[in-house]
């Protein structure tokens, strides 16, 4: 089966979805399902197997518990095959930080176009400015 094959059921998505952040037990993750999907634990134990006899997933016993975890190499074939589209969407990525960029300079500088300075906490504003002092 192809990675995109075991990819394409939205139960085993769910499962890595699960396991990206660190490892889970069975019976943690088929909580989740049982919830989520409402498949019987053999069936959540079908697409555990099914993940881990194709790589996606690692499994590693501590008494009767059983922990999976995900398996970042079979994902390389994803990887290479959507890094033919990454120039599609790159380069809307690179308008949008070059847009985000002005909007932030555009924010620091007034109306007059000079860039605002922070005002020094220390200064007194008579001593620098003879109009504030008034009469």
């Amino acid at each position: 089966m192809s990675a995109f094959d075991i990819l394409g059921d939205p139960v085993r998505r769910r499962i890595l979805e699960l396991l990206v952040d660190g490892e889970q037990s069975s019976g943690a993750i088929t909580d989740v399902i049982r919830a989520e999907f409402g498949l019987s634990q053999p069936g959540v134990s079908q697409h555990l197997r099914v993940l881990r006899d194709s790589g996606f997933t690692s499994v590693r016993p501590e008494g009767a518990r059983r922990f999976y975890a995900v398996e970042p190499g079979p994902l390389s074939e994803v990887d290479a095959w959507l890094d033919r589209f990454r120039r599609l969407w790159q380069q809307r990525l690179d308008a949008l930080e070059t847009e985000l960029a002005r909007g932030r300079r555009a924010a620091r500088t007034p109306a007059g176009g000079e860039p605002t300075r922070p005002t020094d906490p220390g200064s007194d504003a008579d001593e620098t400015d003879p109009a504030a002092k008034g009469p």
